[in-house]
């Protein structure tokens, strides 16, 4: 006997979603799906299966708890959609290796424990400060004047006493953007400049008790902060200067990363763009451009078909 009949000839007269219906829905959705090897057939056939027991199930004062189980069936019903098309590209997000020297061709982002010194033992030569967020500061270190090295200071800091800052390393920087973050569900700002020829570095800065940590990313021409997966935590998406595209990704405590160019088979001569305003990637590709958009919970690219 399915499960339509037990609800039909139920006693008791009581809309009941059980784990056993639950189940039902599911396998027969994805029957439907591997028959089909359609998303858009799988979601509907799910779909249309909850609108049906939506139909058997008498109502009772509501029933909140029958709804709210059918949602989430729908819900599971979606994700596994989401991972079932023959068209989506599979996104294979890697750590950033553990190296001593870096390449230039190497894109992981890497965190670093950063220290606090003190302001007086510095002078300073290049400053840009940020009303809310803090001061971008380059300078020279006592009786050194030939190393240029860089840093900044917080302006809500209860990590550090007054007259200290936190020293990134060796260098400067340019045409400063110092702002707040809440990228990966780590940083708490963002601090990028151009430190070379046609360069430009970004450190997102995460300040928590006794400790701040920068996660630096050495070649970022373009920077978006957006939450692509619908997970409320928001991902980095990097145009590099020799236009390849990265996503960065918190992944259990760890930014990893995928290449765009790798995941949709660019090759010589293609192009790989984004647009925030629709969170859609385009492949550009012999005069054609295919689109894609980032799926919901599973790390996936849907195309889109026009």
């Amino acid at each position: 006997m399915d499960w339509e009949t037990i609800v039909k000839v139920n006693p008791l007269g009581k809309g009941a979603f059980t784990e056993q219906m639950k189940q039902s829905v599911l396998a027969q959705a994805e029957q439907t799906q591997r028959r089909k090897g359609k998303r858009s057939l799988f979601y509907m056939t799910a779909l249309l299966t909850i609108i049906a027991c939506m139909l058997i199930l008498p109502r009772v004062d509501g029933s909140p708890e029958v709804i709210r189980q059918m949602s989430l069936v729908l819900e599971r019903a979606t994700l596994s959609s989401n991972a079932s098309s023959m068209d989506d590209i599979v996104l294979h997000y890697e750590p950033a290796a553990d190296l001593t020297v870096i390449p230039d061709t190497d894109k992981g982002i890497r965190s670093v424990h950063l220290l606090k010194l003190p302001l007086a033992s510095v002078r300073i030569n290049e400053e840009v400060s940020v009303g809310g967020v803090g001061r971008y500061i380059d300078y020279t270190k006592s009786g050194n004047d030939s190393v240029s090295y860089f840093g900044f200071e917080l302006t809500n800091d209860s990590n550090s006493k007054s007259g200290e800052f936190y020293e990134i390393g060796y260098g400067k920087m340019t045409n400063v953007n110092f702002q707040k973050s809440d990228a990966f569900g780590l940083s708490d700002y963002r601090l990028n400049g151009t430190c070379g020829p046609e360069r430009r570095c970004v450190y997102w800065i995460h300040a928590k008790k006794d400790n701040v940590v920068a996660y630096e990313q050495l070649d970022a021409s373009s920077i978006y902060e957006q939450d692509l997966d619908g997970d409320k935590v928001k991902e980095a998406i990097v145009l590099t200067h020799d236009g390849n595209m990265y996503i960065y990704k918190n992944m259990n405590g760890q930014i990893q990363f995928v290449s765009l160019h790798a995941a949709l088979r660019a090759t010589e001569g293609d192009k790989v763009t984004y647009s925030p305003e629709h969170q859609e990637f385009q492949l550009h590709s012999r005069g054609q451009v295919e689109r894609f958009h980032y799926a919901v919970g599973v790390d996936l690219l849907h195309p889109l078909r026009d």
